[in-house]
């Protein structure tokens, strides 16, 4: 049965014959890989830079969404792929990488960390969940230890991406969900992305023994949404 809406607009454009379909994509931002906006966490009732938590509602958030990095994610990428480091599939679910680990790494690679960069942190935990996914997404998995949050602030970094669900090891090192994510986004302003697909690029760093990439990630242009899919590696 055809809609008034599409009688109307066949007479208005002096198409009697002509008509039209389109189609409406539902899915939550957090399906695929992501960036977590500055809007996605809060602490006694404020975001990053002060605003307060209240803007955040059922139509979006007035400050700090995800947008603000769309086309401006394009900077040096650090790889650190810690499976194959190690020679293992993946870490073990549980374990908390540590600045000791990071720092061994960067030694071992002959890297620097530099103003601006982008830490690219592949523990295998995507490989060895690939076709069985279960408890991938918020079970126990590899992460960043809470303890990181220094080190990443003093090296300035702008931006940590992982092969994992939550960045930061679960369960949680204290009493409190994702305290990395509280220190990180509300406090320091950087910029978390989840659940990136980082084999093809250990395959390639292990073949050619390049660990540095240009690292090109925006999330797409959807104004006042708190964590968005979309988000591309270009080594």
């Amino acid at each position: 049965m055809e809609t008034s809406t599409l009688a109307e607009w066949r007479r208005s454009t002096g198409q009697p014959t002509a008509g039209y379909y389109d189609d409406v994509l539902v899915m939550p931002t957090q399906a695929g890989t992501q960036w977590d906006a500055l809007c996605h966490f809060f602490w006694r009732g404020q975001m990053y830079n002060g605003y307060t938590a209240a803007n955040a509602g059922t139509s979006g958030s007035s400050t700090n969404g995800v947008h603000n990095w769309t086309a401006r994610i394009v900077t040096r990428g650090v790889f650190v792929d810690l499976a194959a480091h190690r020679g293992v599939e993946s870490l073990d679910p549980g374990y908390a990488i540590t600045t000791d680990d990071l720092e061994e790494y960067l030694d071992a690679k002959n890297l620097d960390i530099r103003s601006g960069d982008a830490l690219l942190i592949r523990t295998g935990f995507m490989t060895a969940r690939r076709g069985c996914w279960g408890d991938y997404a918020g079970g126990p998995s590899p992460g960043l230890s809470l303890h990181t949050a220094p080190w990443l602030h003093d090296k300035d970094i702008a931006a940590v991406a992982s092969d994992t669900w939550g960045i930061e090891v679960l369960p949680s090192e204290i009493d409190c969900w994702e305290p990395l994510h509280i220190v990180s986004l509300v406090h320091t302003g950087l910029a978390f992305g989840e659940i990136f697909d980082l084999d093809a690029l250990s395959a390639d760093s292990s073949a050619d023994g390049v660990y540095e990439v240009m690292f090109a990630a925006s999330p797409l242009p959807l104004v006042s949404v708190v964590d968005l899919s979309g988000a591309g590696l270009g080594p």
